[in-house]
């Protein structure tokens, strides 16, 4: 399964989105390798909303990617993984929008940012939303009550959680660390409250994200691994050292 982390495109129109994604996905679909998406803060930008593009990706065979319920953006929706025989659930990938950028409410709700996140803060992003976080919740309890268990997974969206900057910032006294830091952590000015949540439901093992180019770094911070994947064209700014994607192996055992 290929993710893709959000910011994948900029485009006008469906005709040039299918051109664009094209040139993304033709081998990955050539291979017949399934592959699904999360929307980044610039994906809208070029005019096409979010709703439009998702008929687009929908339409291509193997991609997985789905609108989602009707929640705070679009394209929150959990994939399962089946055992070999394919009769048994054994892991999620759960797919969240990070959204965009911060609306005047809620920029007029923080007095006082650089006491809330010194490391950023100018930062305009957005946040995932307290629906989009009640779903998860809600939805891993019912799965853990139908399977008798947890069900270990893989979470991934955009925009990073303030914790990430806290984890590498500390990361000495962390579980586990790797990679590396080269510009600042841009998540939002405003704690959605999310890394709590995913704390006391223990069922999300790693949290993967995009946004930040040429950031590379894993951090293992109370139980969960929060990961960058780093920039994989040359389109944009980048690090010619660190680019590409991460890797997360599976095993049903």
């Amino acid at each position: 399964l290929v993710i893709f982390t959000g910011d994948n495109t900029i485009c006008d129109s469906k005709s040039k989105l299918r051109v664009a994604l094209d040139t993304m996905v033709s081998y990955i679909e050539e291979l017949k390798i399934p592959w699904c998406h999360v929307y980044g803060n610039h994906d809208h930008e070029g005019g096409l909303s979010k709703i439009e593009q998702q008929e687009v990706y929908e339409s291509y065979e193997y991609c997985v990617s789905k609108k989602g319920l009707d929640l705070f953006g679009v394209g929150n929706y959990v994939l399962p993984i089946y055992k070999f025989n394919g009769e048994e659930i054994i892991n999620l990938i759960w797919c969240l929008d990070s959204n965009s950028y911060l609306s005047d409410d809620d920029s007029s709700k923080i007095e006082d940012p650089i006491l809330l996140y010194p490391e950023y803060p100018v930062s305009p992003y957005d946040y995932i939303h307290k629906e989009q976080i009640d779903w998860y919740k809600n939805t891993s309890i019912k799965i853990e009550e139908t399977y008798k268990r947890k069900i270990y997974s893989l979470m991934a969206f955009h925009i990073p959680l303030q914790e990430s900057a806290y984890a590498w910032d500390n990361r000495e006294e962390m579980e586990e660390y790797s990679g590396s830091k080269n510009e600042p952590v841009a998540a939002s000015l405003i704690n959605s409250g999310l890394f709590n949540v995913l704390v006391e439901r223990k069922d999300v093992l790693a949290v993967v994200n995009g946004h930040e180019h040429i950031n590379d770094f894993m951090v293992k911070y109370q139980g969960i691994k929060l990961c960058y994947s780093p920039n994989v064209s040359n389109l944009t700014y980048h690090d010619t050292n660190i680019m590409g994607g991460r890797v997360f192996v599976f095993d049903e055992n």
